[in-house]
């Protein structure tokens, strides 16, 4: 029987409408398959991708009861090392305890440009936050038993005088373009830079500074580490680099049985550093035998002392001074003329007092 239906319509409208909702129907029903479909294989893939990576955990956790007994150890270095040869200029060392670990990249990104272009590397930073590469340097040290060659970045500091005393007449004096002095010198602007700082310390210690400005890069050896040691800039930790220096003035550093805090300072001044042949110079030997008595210096900067064998130069005092230099003054006696006066050095950094005497 047929029903009239709602506003007028027809039998054979209804019929069309009928036969549009089953086509909707079954594009639904597709629809909904592939859907199903589609949730099924990605529930498969993983399910195949969980699976696989609880392989490799298993495999990781298997690896990791294997090598369970080589706990690490708090300090750890090789022995009998042996002494690298000469590398030319290239004398400089850091050691970035965590700089090291996730640095590790393909020549690809960082090209060797030719010179002129050593500090381009274009996409670094990029490539540093994606970089899946990562090694445990303790954990390859300490299982394998032998040193390791590493490279790291190396960093130049400049550091500034301020504008007081025999400075303030100088040519950098411009207050307009100055920098705020360390806390030391507050009120004061500090302008007059003192470039190309490497950063050690008289303990042979690199440290840390805000001035830090990435140069080059080098290349050493590392034998060993020490979580314990503590530098005097406070800095606890870090790695045990054997370096082979350049022979210039400022050369040098400690035992490797020093740095493993393994001998005393006292005992430290009877030992050679970073070699294990014995000290070639009996001028040496006996001032390490008896360095409890006054040290004799000599000049080797002329623009600052008497570069004399007649001259010899004693410590006075030394004062902490401005961005982590020191003051240094001294007694002065000629033995030609037997005349002897007392003076006081311009502020330096550590380093280039070390180079103006010997």
């Amino acid at each position: 029987m047929n029903m009239p239906l709602k506003y007028g319509s027809d039998t054979s409208g209804h019929l069309d409408h009928i036969a549009a909702s089953a086509v909707h129907s079954r594009w639904a029903i597709k629809v909904g398959g592939a859907f199903v479909a589609i949730n099924l294989a990605t529930l498969a893939y993983i399910v195949v991708v969980a699976r696989q990576n609880t392989d490799t955990l298993m495999a990781i956790q298997r690896e990791q009861r294997h090598h369970k007994p080589a706990i690490l150890p708090s300090k750890f270095a090789v022995q009998n090392v042996t002494p690298r040869r000469d590398q030319g200029h290239r004398a400089l060392l850091y050691y970035l305890r965590n700089g090291l670990k996730n640095s590790l990249l393909p020549t690809a990104v960082c090209p060797y440009f030719k010179e002129g272009h050593d500090h381009d590397c274009p996409g670094l930073d990029e490539a540093l936050a994606l970089n899946p590469v990562r090694f445990n340097v303790k954990h390859h040290l300490a299982l394998n038993q032998q040193s390791m060659i590493v490279g790291t970045p190396e960093v130049n500091v400049n550091h500034y005088y301020p504008c007081i005393g025999p400075f303030l007449a100088d040519r950098h004096c411009q207050l307009e373009t100055c920098t705020l002095c360390p806390p030391s010198f507050a009120l004061t602007t500090c302008c007059v830079p003192v470039f190309d700082g490497d950063n050690p310390n008289m303990e042979g210690e690199y440290f840390a500074h805000a001035g830090m400005v990435l140069d080059d890069g080098h290349a050493m050896e590392l034998v060993g580490y020490n979580d314990a040691f503590q530098n005097h800039e406070g800095e606890v930790g870090g790695f045990i680099v054997k370096n082979s220096w350049v022979p210039a003035e400022n050369t040098g550093s400690h035992s490797l049985q020093w740095w493993l805090q393994d001998v005393s300072a006292w005992g430290e001044r009877t030992i050679c550093p970073n070699s294990i042949d014995a000290c070639m110079s009996n001028v040496t030997r006996m001032f390490a035998k008896t360095n409890v008595q006054t040290l004799d210096l000599k000049c080797s900067d002329a623009t600052k002392c008497k570069v004399s064998d007649d001259v010899t130069y004693y410590v006075r005092n030394t004062t902490t001074w401005g961005d982590r230099m020191t003051l240094m003054c001294m007694w002065e006696h000629d033995a030609k003329t037997g005349s002897a006066r007392d003076f006081c050095l311009i502020p330096m950094l550590e380093q280039n007092l070390a180079a103006t005497f010997k």
